[in-house]
Parts: C-alpha cells; sequence; structure tokens
C-alpha cells in the first residue's frame, strides 16, 4: 500500500468543498447550478478512497479494531449530525405547522440512525409517499449512504483477511473490485427500470465508494492534465446536469471519474495554487458541518417569515450556515474527535454514549409524532360525530344556499387529521386495491351485499377509489351493491402506456395485465349490470415529466371502455376531480386564519372536458358522465376548504370525510345515469 503524501491532501480538502459549494447552491439556487447535486457523488469517492487506504494500512500494521474503527466514525461524525438534528427539530416544532410533524419527524429519527435513504426510497415508490414535501432531514441520505458503508466494508476486509492467507492485498483489490462492478450493473439496471428508488439506494452507490477505494491502491501520481481534466468534468456535471438527468447509473461516471482524475493527478503546478487558497482549505475544513447545517433553514425559515424565500434572504442563510458550520467544527467536531490512541474499553464508552444520545434523540421525534397524531385522532372522534348527526352544511351539503359562510375554517378543520383522512380504495396498503407492481385483480364488495336490486363495478385507479366512501354510503341505503377493482397509479385501459409520474418498466406491464384481466372479468360476471370508470386521466394523458411508456388518448380509452359495453355492461364515468397541483392541508395549515383558504381560479384546476380522454371516450361512446365539480367550484373560484372539512388529504386525492359527503350527490347523479 503506498504512503500518504501527507496528513492532509490540500487537493482533498479543495475537492471537498468544491463539492459541498456544489450542493448547497443548488439547494438555494437549482435553476443556477442544475447539477449541483452531483457534490454527494464527488464526497463518495472521496471518502471510498480514504477509508479504504485508511483500512488496508491498518490491516498491514497488524490488523484492524473494528471496535476502534467504528468509535472513530461515532466519534467524528454523529455529535454534528445529532445536533442538527435536535436543532432542526426544535425549529419545526416552534415554526412549522403539524401537519407535516409526522412526515418530518420519521425521517429525522430515520436520519439519527442513518436509514434516511431507504425511507426515501421507500416512499419514492409509495404513490402517496411519493410527493411528501422535502423534510428537513431529507439530504441526510447521502450520510446515511456513507455510514453504511462505514459499517459494512470494515466487515468485508476482515472477512477476506480471514479467509486468504497468501497475497491478502490482491484479494483485497479483488474482492472490491467484484463489489465495484456488480454495484456499478446494478445501477445502470435499477436506473433504467426503476429509477425513484434507485436514486437512493445504498447498492445503485455502492461503486462510487468502491472506485474511490480501489484508486487507494494505486500508486500516488502528479499529473496536471488529469487534475484539470477532472475539475473540468465535475464543472461539466454541475452545469450541464438537471433534474431530468437519469441518474446515478452510467451518467454518475462523469463526475466520479472527474473526482477520481483530482485525487491522482494530486498537486501539480498551476492548480496548486487554486487549491491551497485559505478560503478553499478553509471551506474544505468545515464541509461537513457545512452540507448539515445549510438545509433545514431552506425549508423552516419560510414557515417562520410567513413568506417564500428572497435572494437576499437565501444569501442569508448562505452566510448563517457557514457560521454554524464554523462553530460546530471547533467546538463540537474536533472536540470529540477520538485521540489517535483510543483503546478498546474507551472506543466501548464512545460506541455506548453516541447509542444512548442516538435512542434519546429518536424517542424524542417519536413523541412529536405522538403528540401530532393524538390531535388527529380526536378531530377524527369529532368529524365522524358530525357526520353520523348529519349536520346540514358540513362537507358538500354548504355549498347550498342556506349555509352561512361555507368556506369558513371551523374546529373540524384540522390539516394534520386531513392528511391522515384516507379511505378504503385510496389507501397506500389496501387489501381492496392493488398495489403497484402486482397484476392480480382484487375484488372487494360494498353498499348493500345482503339483498341489492342492483350491482355496478367500481373500477380504475385511486382516483376512482377516492369516490368510494361517498358511494358506499348512499350504495348501503339504496340498494346498490358496489364490486370494487382498482389499482395504484394505473389508468386500467388494458392498454400498454403510462401509468405513474414514477413508472417503470415493471409497473407499465403490470398495469396492462391487470386492466386487460380485469375488463375480461367486468364482462364474465352477469351480476353486474353497470361498470363506473374513473381514473387521473389528465396524469396519463399528459407529459409532465418525461415518463416512461407512452401517453394514452380519447381513443384507447374508447377501445377498453367499449368492450365493456359491446358486453351489455352499462359503462358510466366519473369525471376527474380539479388538479390543486399543490398539498392542499400543507397550504391550508399556513392559513388558517383566513376565510376560503388556498382557494383557486377555476381555470387554472379544472381541465376543459374537450381535454379529458376518459370524457371525450364516454360522450363518443354515448355513456353518461357524473361529474362533481360544481361541488367543489364556483363560477370562478374552487374550494378547498368546505362546510369545514379539507377537500383533499394530499395534492389529489378526496380525503374519505369529505367523501361522504359528496355521498347524496353522487347518488343522484348515479340514479339519473343507470335511467
Amino acid at each position: 500500500m503506498p504512503a500518504p503524501r501527507s496528513a492532509v491532501r490540500p487537493e482533498i480538502q479543495a475537492l471537498r468543498a468544491i463539492a459541498v459549494l456544489g450542493v448547497v447552491l443548488y439547494h438555494l439556487w437549482p435553476e443556477r447550478l442544475p447539477g449541483g447535486y452531483v457534490g454527494v457523488d464527488v464526497f463518495f469517492v472521496i471518502s471510498g478512497f480514504l477509508i479504504v487506504g485508511h483500512l488496508v494500512r491498518d490491516a498491514s500494521a497488524g490488523g484492524i479494531s473494528l471496535l476502534r474503527f467504528w468509535a472513530r466514525r461515532a466519534r467524528r461524525l454523529l455529535p454534528a449530525s445529532l445536533l442538527v438534528i435536535v436543532a432542526s427539530g426544535v425549529a419545526t416544532l416552534i415554526w412549522v405547522p403539524d401537519v407535516v410533524w409526522q412526515q418530518w419527524f420519521e425521517e429525522l429519527a430515520a436520519s439519527a440512525v442513518y436509514l434516511q435513504n431507504w425511507l426515501l426510497a421507500a416512499n419514492s415508490v409509495d404513490y402517496l409517499g411519493a410527493d411528501n414535501a422535502a423534510s428537513p432531514a431529507q439530504h441526510y441520505w447521502s450520510l446515511s449512504v456513507e455510514e453504511q458503508f462505514y459499517i459494512v466494508w470494515p466487515l468485508v476486509i476482515v472477512a477476506v483477511l480471514a479467509i486468504a492467507r497468501v497475497n491478502r492485498k490482491r484479494a483485497l483489490f479483488v474482492t472490491l473490485a467484484v463489489i465495484t462492478v456488480a454495484s456499478f450493473a446494478y445501477s445502470v439496471y435499477a436506473v433504467a427500470t426503476d429509477p425513484s428508488p434507485a436514486y437512493f439506494s445504498t447498492f445503485t452507490r455502492a461503486w462510487e465508494f468502491g472506485i474511490g477505494g480501489l484508486l487507494a491502491f494505486a500508486a500516488p501520481r502528479t499529473s496536471a492534465v488529469a487534475s484539470w481534466v477532472g475539475l473540468a468534468l465535475i464543472a461539466a456535471s454541475f452545469a450541464l446536469f438537471d433534474g431530468d438527468t437519469v441518474f446515478p447509473g452510467a451518467t454518475a461516471l462523469v463526475p466520479v471519474v472527474g473526482a477520481l482524475a483530482v485525487i491522482w493527478g494530486g498537486m501539480p503546478r498551476g492548480s496548486a495554487a487554486l487549491f491551497r487558497l485559505a478560503p478553499v482549505q478553509w471551506l474544505g475544513n468545515i464541509s461537513y458541518s457545512f452540507y448539515l447545517w445549510h438545509w433545514a433553514p431552506i425549508l423552516i425559515v419560510p414557515y417562520a417569515l410567513g413568506h417564500e424565500l428572497t435572494t437576499i434572504e437565501r444569501v442569508g442563510i448562505l452566510a448563517g450556515a457557514l457560521v454554524a458550520a464554523a462553530l460546530t467544527k471547533r467546538l463540537i467536531e474536533d472536540r470529540f474527535r477520538a485521540p489517535a490512541g483510543v483503546g478498546g474499553a474507551s472506543a466501548v464508552r464512545s460506541l455506548a454514549a453516541t447509542l444512548a444520545i442516538t435512542v434519546v434523540v429518536v424517542a424524542g421525534c417519536g413523541a412529536a409524532v405522538a403528540q401530532a397524531a393524538g390531535r388527529a385522532t380526536d378531530t377524527a372522534v369529532a368529524v365522524e360525530q358530525a357526520l353520523e348527526s348529519n349536520q346540514p352544511c358540513l362537507g358538500a351539503a354548504a355549498v347550498s344556499d342556506d349555509c352561512y359562510r361555507p368556506f369558513a375554517v371551523t374546529r373540524l378543520t384540522d390539516p394534520a387529521f386531513a392528511k391522515t383522512d384516507i379511505g378504503v380504495g385510496v389507501e397506500a396498503t389496501d387489501d381492496c386495491k392493488q398495489v403497484i407492481d402486482d397484476a392480480k385483480v382484487l375484488r372487494c364488495e360494498f353498499g348493500d351485499t345482503e339483498n341489492p336490486r342492483r350491482t355496478i363495478a367500481l373500477f380504475g385507479d385511486s382516483h376512482a377509489g377516492h369516490f368510494l366512501a361517498g358511494l358506499d354510503d348512499y350504495a348501503k341505503h339504496n340498494g346498490i351493491r358496489i364490486v370494487t377493482m382498482l389499482k395504484t397509479w394505473c389508468n386500467a385501459s388494458g392498454i400498454d402506456g403510462i401509468t405513474s409520474p414514477h413508472a417503470s418498466t415493471a409497473s407499465i406491464a403490470s398495469c396492462a395485465a391487470w386492466g386487460s384481466t380485469a375488463i375480461d372479468d367486468l364482462v364474465a360476471d352477469r351480476s353486474i349490470d353497470a361498470v363506473v370508470f374513473s381514473t387521473y386521466s389528465i396524469r396519463y394523458s399528459v407529459d409532465f415529466d418525461d415518463r416512461i411508456g407512452r401517453l394514452l388518448t380519447a381513443d384507447d380509452y374508447e377501445s377498453s371502455l367499449g368492450r365493456l359495453a359491446d358486453a351489455g355492461k352499462q359503462v358510466i364515468v366519473i369525471r376527474s376531480t380539479p388538479e390543486p397541483q399543490k398539498n392542499i392541508p400543507d397550504c391550508i395549515a399556513r392559513h388558517l386564519d383566513e376565510y376560503d383558504p388556498c382557494a383557486q381560479r377555476r381555470d387554472t384546476v379544472v381541465i376543459a372536458e374537450t381535454d379529458d380522454t376518459v370524457v371525450t371516450a364516454a360522450r363518443a361512446l354515448d355513456a353518461p358522465v357524473i361529474d362533481i365539480t360544481e361541488s367543489l367550484c364556483g363560477p370562478t373560484l374552487c374550494h378547498w376548504v368546505i362546510g369545514g372539512l379539507i377537500v383533499y388529504f394530499d395534492n389529489s386525492h378526496l380525503s374519505s370525510s369529505f367523501s361522504r359527503t359528496l355521498g347524496e350527490e353522487l347518488g343522484r347523479q348515479l340514479e339519473r345515469a343507470l335511467e
């Protein structure tokens, strides 16, 4: 193993400065530095190079002490990390509405135990979690990946050393090379097939650490060409990549190779003057704390100020994060850094202390989540009592002429409750709605299942499912049996086309197979008199973000629904609800002191019938259309608090409580359609 050039390598400190500045500027001004997010990939390469080099040197010098290594990492990283998590949590309690507490404190807790990347990966494929607002701990995903590397790689090295009796260094190199190649291949595959979770996965990022670690086996060189080419590659990534760039996968080779080239090139003439600049070295020295502190203020300060950040305020956050980082480096990082001679007993004490503090932090996050959940539960009880007592101006009924101030906030207007007010047919894990990648058709029965006068099927995605609460209430009292066939993020046409904005090839194939099988089942079921169909048609028919698969047309829906009509089933379409394009409970939480909070112009949220592919198909088939738009919208505005209830639990799905208040209107239009 080659000896290190010096205890602190200026080119690596400079690389850290470039990487952290790229990330921070991207977060503050994403339109100015659209590819700044690749700074984390530069950090991954640096970490792989330094940690593998350190471990291999330890192995050559007499062996690796896992406890000592992990204790050093804990003392180096956890005090500052936990401090920022605690500060973010306290600021959230003070300034941020409890509507986001559950998500934010769950992510803070996950970050404290370095599992944030896996939580974000899970949410990215959960159709209800995929559009979660960013939390103050979101940037901890990259730190979680790093910490997982610090835990696993020493175990791999110890295992290889235990197995290999000769040529141990070669065995380590080969093992790391195999892991690196396997991870890179998986990264390319995962990004192509399921990109959203792939972005956060440890398995798709491990090769970046691995390739840095492989460089640690190489002899030191000094190359001006390599150094400047590396800087150019990183700069090109910052400037040319953006949110639509397929990443990580093969594209990540650009910044990764750039970082490798700078480390390998060292400090040749020309770059040395740049790298050794005092501000560059200082920023590299505080880069870890700077990364920790920069993100939470971007999210929390707007809540404290009551408005979006101005340019001056963004500059203030940048300056404040630098000051906080400098203080944290001096008072926390340097103070708790493990001394060179720390022994086994000291290592155990260090690990035990950090574990105890972590447990306290996680418990505090859990208490905040429980507090928000308790308040939401109290509101749920009050709303249920109001629904059972048939209050005349509750929910959708408030739009009648007899109700005073129909869009006013009341004691039932609780954004935290609204976020949890998710009914059957919409919930992420629901026995009556199929998940995104499974093609099996699930059937459930609602309404009058004992002695119905007729049977209808509710068919479609979650935007059909969010009408179920209202239809079920009506059907129970009017002799109608409802059979549901629902699937998450599926156009339900039986045709290979766009599904989710986070679509994968597997989800598209699953949707097509499910839709075709469901239509076959509906045709074959003689007990079903009519099929009520609805989907989130605008999302399947408009190219919002370069999704996989083709857009659906009215002809596609006419063809699939026509199969049902040809089989003698009456087809009824429910028109899509208005599209607010923002999270309604989050918005209302910021405007609870207003009358008619967060209302939007009708012409900005209601698509024309001629642009609605499902409605167009229904007209072509002469099928009736149920439209509840007038229950949500007046001539000029659409309202998101009606009769004290919040209309949507997210950015597009009806809350279960509000859906129930639509029961009479849905039933009236359904009966007219059935006639």
